[in-house]
């Protein structure tokens, strides 16, 4: 029946058998503008909410990598001291244990720290250099530079990475990778 009653109002419109007909058409056709516009005005306020909505939620990507960045920074700086003092401990120890004057259990419990130190502080560097990324390419960054195809050497790459975050004016990223 609907698809009848379709068909039947889509040949009255179509139809131009008379001028009564085409006039009523235009009637019902001028009492649905209102319904129309109304549900264009509500697309386009939808429209808006969704790019209200995906700015938001850039931003607070942004918002979210840059805090994590700040936050791993300091802990990355905490880490690197901790190492290097654990590393000056375990060689003082190491000191002490040759001249007789500790045992070698505190011997190898300061070397012990001095492992877990270091592992401390690359676990770090590896999560800020990530974050560091997340960073990147939540602002539309490409966080690697442009070249690098992985044929290069470790420190070629490692030259290529520093030259662009030194362009780039990134002090943070150039600062904590130079440590």
């Amino acid at each position: 029946w609907v698809a009848t009653a379709c068909v039947s109002a889509s040949a009255l419109a179509s139809s131009n058998s008379s001028p009564a007909s085409s006039a009523s058409w235009n009637l019902l056709n001028v009492f649905r503008l209102p319904a129309r516009q109304d549900a264009l005005e509500a697309g386009d306020e939808l429209l808006d909410a969704r790019a209200l909505a995906l700015t938001q939620a850039v931003a607070t990507q942004v918002f979210v990598a840059k805090a994590r960045v700040l936050s791993l920074s300091e802990e990355a700086n905490l880490a690197r001291r901790y190492h290097n003092l654990s590393d000056r401990i375990s060689t003082q120890t190491r000191v002490q244990v040759r001249e007789g004057q500790l045992g070698q259990l505190q011997g190898v419990r300061e070397e012990l720290n001095a492992v877990l130190g270091s592992l401390r502080y690359d676990v770090t560097y590896a999560d800020l250099q990530s974050a560091f990324a997340n960073l990147y390419s939540s602002v539309g960054l490409d966080p690697y530079a442009p070249g690098l195809n992985g044929d290069e050497s470790i420190d070629e790459m490692a030259q290529a990475l520093r030259e662009l975050w030194f362009d780039r004016g990134d002090s943070m990223a150039f600062n904590v990778a130079s440590n």
